[in-house]
Parts: C-alpha cells; structure tokens; sequence
C-alpha cells in the first residue's frame, strides 16, 4: 500500500500534470464549443449534466466534416465489415508451413472475433472523431467478465498524459466524479474514506466524491512475480481528499498499457498533439458562425424590414401582412410616408451567401470530407478508374503521416493488449512447435492501409510496360526482370491470402514437370517425324531414276550408311 506522503507526491505531480495542459486547455475549449459540445469535461461537476451546449453552432459544417472524417478513417482503417489486420511471424520459410499459417489465420479470427461482440468498434469510431477535432485522444481497454474486453473512449479534460525519453505515452491520471454507491460496491466500504462511509451511513448514495486512477510504470516491478508487483504498470485508485489512514482505494497493475494515445501530429518532445484539422479550421469555424449570423439578419431585414411612417399612424392601424391594407393620412406629403426605414442592397444577400460558402468549403477541405465522399461529390456520374486511382492517392500523401502515427501510437499497442488478454483467458488457439520463441507482428490490410502500400505498385507497373512494350523491339530486354520477385511483391503489398501464391518448392516442382512433359512431348514429335521418314523411304519408287536410285548405284556402304540413318530414327 502507498503511504500519505506517497500520495501527497502524486497529487503534486498531478498538479504540475495540469498545469501543463492548461496551455491547451483554453483551445480545446472553443474545439469543443464549435464543433464536438458533449466530447470536453474540463470539471467533474460535469458528468450527467444534459445542459443546452450547442448554442454556438449556427452552421453545423464543421461537425458534419468532422463525423466524415472520423466515418472515412473508421471505415478506411478499422472497419468492422472485413479483415484490417493478420498476425503473422518475420520468417518468410517458417509462415509458409501448413501448421504455422491455420494458427496465425485462427490467432486473426479468433481476435476479430472478440472485437466484433465487444464494443471495441463503437470506441475507435468516437477516437476517430477525438483525433480530428482536438489532435489527441485517449481509449482505454479493460478486461471484461462478459465480453472479454471493454473499451472506454475517454473525453478531453478529463485526463493528463505523461511521456518517456522517447516521446511515447507511458502514463496517465484520470480525474473523475463517483457517488457513494460507486465507490462502496467498487472498492469496498472499508476501503472508503470517512466521509464516503458517513455519507452511506445516511443513506446518501448520490453523493458526489473526486477521484484520480493513476497508472503509470511500474518502478520496483519484481519480473516473474504473478501478483500486481509483478506488472509492467501500476495502478492507484484513490479519493482527491480521503484520509491519511486510507491513502488508496485500490492498487493493482496491468501487463500492458492500458491506455491508448493517439495524436494526430506531435511538436518537439509535446505530450499533446498538434496541427489537427479541428485547430486548423478553427479560424474558418469561428467566422463561418459570425457570417451564418449576419446572413440571417440580412434576410430578415429584407424580408421584414424596420418601418417609418408620419406621426398620425402612431395610434393607427399598420400592417405588413401580404394583401393587407394600410390607411395614411393624404393631407400633406409627409404625412403620406409608410415605407421601410432600412433598404438592404439586394446582392447583399447574394455576397453573403458566397462567402458563407468559401468558409464552409475550406472547412470541408481540412477535415479532407471531399476526398472521403469524392466518389459521392462527383460532378459527373461516370468517374473514370483512374480518376478514382489519382484522388487516392491524393487522399494517401495527405494521410500518409497520420496512418504512420496512429499505426505506432494507436493500432499496435490496442492489438498487443488484446492479445495479451486473451492469452491470460486461454482465448488463442495452442501454437505449434514451430512458433515456440518466434516473435509476432501484425500485418495491416484495411484498405487506406493497403491504398497507401498501393502507391509503390504503380512503379511496379510502368517497369513492366515499358518492358514489354521495349521487348518488342529487342526481346533480350525482358531477361532484366526478376519475375517471380516482382510477383511476391505485389502480391506482399496488395495484402492478398498468402495460401494464394505458391511456396517456391512448389513452384519448382510444378517448372520440373513441366520440362519433363515438354522434354516428352518433343521426343513424341521427333519419333512422328522419323516414323514418317521411314514409311515414306519403303514406299519410295525405284523403277525410274531419282535421287534413291543414284544412291544405290553409288555402293553398299553409302547404302548401309543411309540405312543406319534411317534407323536411328526408328522407335526402339
């Protein structure tokens, strides 16, 4: 157990934790406030508060190319639907056995699997979103009694992140708000301070008390030991104020990092990230709701313009209902005045229009919602393939950072941790001798993933076109390509079944045969042909002179010799 004055140095860091974010806090905020209300809890008073907070959004685009980039990148990179990953082992010879490729492909289901019946898919589809908007976000994976895994999308504000020497996240303290009967049947009644255990004393179970859970690595970890001594991460559960005679709650550890930290783009040694599409529309985000505003008030004052009128009207009967009438006094000129005391120019609208326009296109811009919806914003019905090919790879060097990162900081360990707890839960198929010391790694094979390794086959392709095309004119030319290498690449970078490309010793075989069968059907021919001979010489004529009969005058050894030539020929 920590004692007091273990806990009191945590509250000091964690303090010296927030200070550091504040500097971000104040542009979250207006993130928050302009495009994802509901994903910021900057107070724990917070929780369960359905207050009105979308009164700022005027013009929703920037939430709406938000979603589409978090939809596009969910469905681009973990998509539910079909196989974005395989596990497979850095020995090309060893995954090419039988044995070895059923358990990788049941290692893969089996992960999937679980992936599918928990609510890990509905936890990376709001991280998308997170990422988009603030630069960082924060899912959490536990282990779960009924679906094996649980995963929590953690909102902005509510956490600190610490880093190591290498700038990867390696620590994190959450803050949050739990009641009375939370904490009891979470933690136990005598593990609780005074104050929770008065409050469920006098039955006031709604109480409201601030937490911290602090996980970070594990200094004194004793390697081997099975309890949380043990772990490669500890874990603190403890009340803000508590007691000193109860310090914690509850400590325990986690094999892996719990916590999964992407960010969309990092400065330097910064813990939080940067230069996401959210803080770089922001500018765009803010005047499209300032223009938004005054459109509405254009169109309102030339649809219901202020009045001016002579004084005589004052008590009088006015109207600007369509078809209605208004009497006015004809005495004198000005006495006759009822008409609009403001006259909008009528482009006025029109300018305002347009510029509400080139905002909320640059909005759609950043958060690249044109080129995931570029198939269904196309002007034109038939969109040529490679149309479709060039906006891919439009869409891929603008991704191609972020798919790197998120590979590093998000996917990688997200896997490393499931796999471990299935492993615990003897979830994984038992693996074969073969793989007894082998290290695994994870192939990526969702589609941006794949779209981006596509990029490298297009210089693949114009090799072998303009060696074709060269061999025409000189056929030595194709001797230069190594054509089973180029094969195996292709197929390594367009992720296809590895069961679809033949092991080399296979292919060597099937090239043996088909010397043999080639090497036979030619001995066949050569055999036809003498046979042909033969016939041909025993059917010759002799009577008259030719070529045969000159020969025979010539002697029996020219005869003897074209005989033995003849039988050479002969099927033995």
């Amino acid at each position: 157990m920590i004692t007091h004055e273990e806990k009191i140095a945590i509250l000091q860091e964690y303090q010296g934790l927030l200070t550091d974010r504040i500097s971000f806090d104040a542009h979250y905020k207006e993130l928050s406030t302009y495009i994802l209300p509901r994903r910021s809890r900057f107070m724990t008073t917070d929780t369960n508060r359905g207050d009105k907070r979308n009164d700022k959004i005027i013009n929703s685009t920037a939430t709406t190319a938000n979603r589409i980039l978090g939809a596009g990148m969910h469905a681009g990179i973990t998509s539910p639907a079909r196989p974005w990953f395989r596990t497979t082992i850095s020995i090309p010879a060893l995954a090419d056995k039988a044995s070895v490729k059923s358990y990788l492909h049941a290692v893969t289901q089996s992960m999937l699997s679980v992936m599918a019946r928990s609510n890990f898919y509905n936890g990376f589809a709001m991280i998308y979103q997170d990422l988009g908007c603030f630069g960082t976000a924060a899912l959490w994976i536990d282990e779960d009694d009924e679906d094996v895994i649980r995963v929590y999308a953690l909102p902005v504000g509510e956490y600190v992140l610490f880093t190591d020497h290498r700038n990867v996240v390696v620590g994190i303290i959450r803050k949050l708000r739990m009641n009375t009967r939370q904490l009891v049947t979470g933690f136990g009644l005598a593990n609780c301070s005074k104050a929770v255990r008065n409050a469920w004393d006098k039955k006031q179970y709604l109480q409201g008390f601030d937490v911290l859970h602090v996980v970070r690595p594990n200094q004194n970890q004793q390697t081997g030991n099975l309890d949380a001594s043990g772990m490669a991460y500890e874990s603190i559960w403890m009340e803000e104020v508590g007691d000193p005679e109860k310090p914690a709650l509850k400590e325990s550890g986690y094999r892996e990092f719990p916590v999964m930290a992407p960010r969309w783009s990092v400065t330097g040694m910064d813990v939080y990230g940067t230069s996401c599409p959210g803080m770089e529309a922001l500018g765009d985000i803010k005047a499209l709701q300032s223009l938004e505003k005054s459109k509405g008030k254009i169109v309102a004052l030339t649809a219901t313009p202020p009045m001016k009128g002579s004084a005589s009207l004052r008590n009088q009967r006015a109207t600007l209902l369509p078809g209605d009438m208004t009497y006015l006094d004809g005495n004198g000129a000005s006495s006759a005045v009822f008409e609009p005391s403001v006259k909008m120019d009528p482009n006025a609208v029109h300018v305002t229009g347009d510029e509400v326009k080139e905002h909320a296109t640059r909005i759609r811009e950043a958060f690249m919602a044109d080129l995931w919806m570029m198939m269904a914003s196309s002007d034109r019905r038939e969109i040529t393939a490679r149309e479709v090919d060039e906006r891919h790879e439009e869409k891929m060097l603008q991704l191609g950072p972020v798919l790197e990162r998120l590979q590093d900081e998000l996917l990688d360990p997200a896997i490393e941790r499931i796999y471990g707890i299935m492993s615990r839960k003897g979830l994984l198929p038992p693996a074969p001798r073969e793989l007894r010391g082998q290290e695994f790694r994870v192939e990526y094979i969702s589609i941006l993933m794949q779209a981006q390794k596509l990029l490298s086959t297009s210089g693949i392709e114009r090799l072998v076109t303009f060696a074709m095309n060269a061999g025409n004119a000189n056929p030595e030319i194709m001797d230069n390509i190594n054509w089973d290498e180029a094969v195996k690449h292709y197929g390594d970078v367009l992720g296809v079944k590895p069961d679809l490309l033949q092991p080399e010793d296979v292919v060597a075989q099937i090239r043996a045969n088909r010397q043999q069968a080639a090497a036979k059907k030619a001995a066949q021919e050569q055999l036809a042909v003498g046979a042909k001979a033969v016939a041909q010489f025993g059917r010759a004529d002799t009577s008259g002179k030719n070529v045969l009969t000159d020969l025979m005058a010539v002697g029996p050894p020219a005869v003897q010799n074209a005989q033995n030539g003849m039988a050479a020929v002969q099927p033995t």
